[in-house]
């Protein structure tokens, strides 16, 4: 791992849309959806050139 280099981060949030929004206009994020049926939401991987580096999930109000 080299010093400075972003490694994880999970946000919670109450508009998912507008933070993969956010990420993908400012830092270029990518996005894959992970279905948590049992939960009724996504999961939502955000990747920098096709790694995995972040998590958003929506929170409960």
């Amino acid at each position: 791992m080299t010093h400075g280099i972003f490694v994880w981060n999970e946000l919670y949030t109450q508009d998912v849309e507008a933070a993969k929004a956010f990420y993908a206009a400012t830092v270029g994020w990518a996005f894959e959806g992970m279905p948590m049926p049992d939960r009724d939401r996504t999961y939502w991987i955000a990747k920098a050139e096709g790694k995995p580096v972040a998590g958003i999930l929506e929170c409960a109000e």
